[in-house]
């Protein structure tokens, strides 16, 4: 993206402390904002037990990592919240790396909203894909892109799917 001079927000979704996020928020340029979205102290709502976010502990960590960047801090539930609906998203988000909860009906619904607020140049990382305790993400995944979607998938890497939109994915592949 800097090469080619794109620029927008970023997005994580789900941050627990926030290791990704602070790699996120360092690749920031001054005018861009990184969104973060994550359940924190409202576990109840994590069914699957798949992360334990701190809020306290993620802006800890991102204060002293990441001082001076822009960082938008929403506690909710992808599934209620409708993404068009976020402010700093208005432009297109151009890099999102999805790390929410991991059954099947949540990663297809961030998946779906997250792809309907990424900018065309915009990369979709989709962490745990490969990883054995969490099954149901690599069967959403292979869901969603079995149906129709404006997304491809570009790269595999460890234990994450990284996907573009349509148009650039042969771009963002080379």
């Amino acid at each position: 993206h800097k090469r080619l001079g794109l620029t927008g927000p970023l997005f994580e979704l789900g941050v627990h402390h926030g290791r990704s996020a602070i790699v996120l928020g360092m690749l920031a340029r001054p005018h861009e904002t990184l969104t973060i979205m994550d359940l924190f102290e409202r576990q109840s709502e994590n069914i699957d037990d798949s992360g334990a976010g701190d809020a306290a502990a993620f802006h800890r960590n991102m204060a002293h990592w990441c001082p001076d960047l822009r960082l938008e801090s929403h506690t909710a539930n992808s599934m209620d919240i409708d993404f068009r609906t976020v402010a700093s998203f208005s432009d297109g988000v151009r890099f999102a790396h999805i790390d929410g909860g991991h059954y099947r009906e949540l990663v297809l619904n961030d998946l779906r909203k997250t792809e309907q607020v990424l900018a065309p140049h915009g990369v979709v990382v989709i962490d745990d894909f490969m990883h054995s305790g969490f099954p149901e993400v690599n069967e959403a995944c292979h869901a969603y892109f079995a149906g129709q979607t404006r997304l491809r998938p570009v790269a595999l890497g460890h234990n994450k799917l990284i996907a573009a939109m349509y148009e650039h994915a042969d771009a963002v592949r080379a």
